[in-house]
């Protein structure tokens, strides 16, 4: 039976004052936002933080948001908000595929895009949609930062956020008027289940059907959630159809490293890997048709 280590909890009510706390407690301090990564972790003791500072009373993390240009979501935004915005399901919808089947509505009513992406696990199910959708990642810290989410993942459970930095804004483009996307995972039943192998599909079409961008990312495929070049060259360039999506869903393993874990293979993911990739891909075009 887990036993719960004793900390010291914190109520910060602005991001310098959580910073500073953190700053001053090093190591031994952790933020918590959601808590759904931070709680199983206390049970299990693979967490033993002296001091947890809470992020829930800060003000202006939470929020959706629009400029004209780009979509605004502050980090402790939760799925279920995110699932049930109108806008976001509409000219979003690899990001909303993505919140609206992690873990159970218990869940995504607590769990933040934030935590998500500061997880950096590989198969973070938002990771692979923001990737396509190019977004930024805003941090305030000792300094405060704007990071392409490219640059965001560094290694299994590690990002490239500072000791005390922490992520407030997640910002992404609007997409392009004739742009397709779609994000499709599997895993071992069919609800609340951490990703076996998920793939994010976003391109933009011109008026003759022809690819004239595109980006595909996979989750749970290599120690962080990755981009997939050589997929994504398959579709660039070219009239879309079938033929087109078997070769750039052939070309994603390419660039994906899976490994093997209590939850599957290495060669079951490789070979899922094509099915969801193709899938994806056969998705957001339908969804460009039924659009125009």
């Amino acid at each position: 039976m887990a036993i719960l280590n004793t900390f010291h909890f914190h109520k910060p009510v602005s991001l310098k004052e959580a910073v500073e706390l953190h700053e001053n407690y090093g190591p031994q301090a952790s933020y918590i936002a959601g808590g759904t990564d931070v709680i199983v972790g206390l049970k299990k003791n693979k967490l033993e933080p002296g001091h947890l500072i809470s992020l829930l009373n800060i003000p202006g993390l939470n929020h959706i948001s629009s400029d004209g240009k780009e979509l605004h979501i502050g980090a402790l935004t939760t799925h279920r908000q995110l699932e049930m915005n109108e806008e976001i399901g509409q000219k979003f919808s690899v990001l909303h595929d993505a919140v609206k089947q992690i873990g159970s509505v218990q869940i995504r009513n607590v769990a933040t895009l934030g935590g998500n992406l500061c997880s950096a696990l590989p198969s973070a199910d938002s990771a692979s949609p923001l990737l396509v959708l190019n977004a930024k990642i805003k941090t305030a810290g000792v300094k405060n930062r704007i990071l392409a989410i490219n640059d965001f993942f560094v290694g299994p459970g590690q990002s490239a956020l500072e000791p005390s930095e922490i992520v407030t804004e997640i910002i992404i483009p609007y997409p392009h008027q004739r742009s397709g996307a779609a994000y499709v995972k599997l895993g071992r039943r069919g609800a609340m289940e951490i990703p076996l192998i998920g793939a994010a599909v976003y391109f933009e079409v011109d008026e003759l059907g022809f690819c004239t961008k595109a980006r595909v990312a996979l989750t749970t495929a290599a120690p962080t959630p990755i981009r997939v070049p050589n997929a994504e060259a398959a579709l660039e360039g070219k009239k879309l159809n079938q033929d087109v999506f078997r070769s750039c869903a052939e070309r994603a393993l390419l660039d994906a490293s899976p490994r093997t874990s209590w939850r599957t293979t290495a060669e079951h993911r490789r070979a899922v890997i094509p099915v969801l990739v193709e899938r994806a891909c056969a998705i957001s075009l339908a969804r460009i048709e039924q659009s125009s």
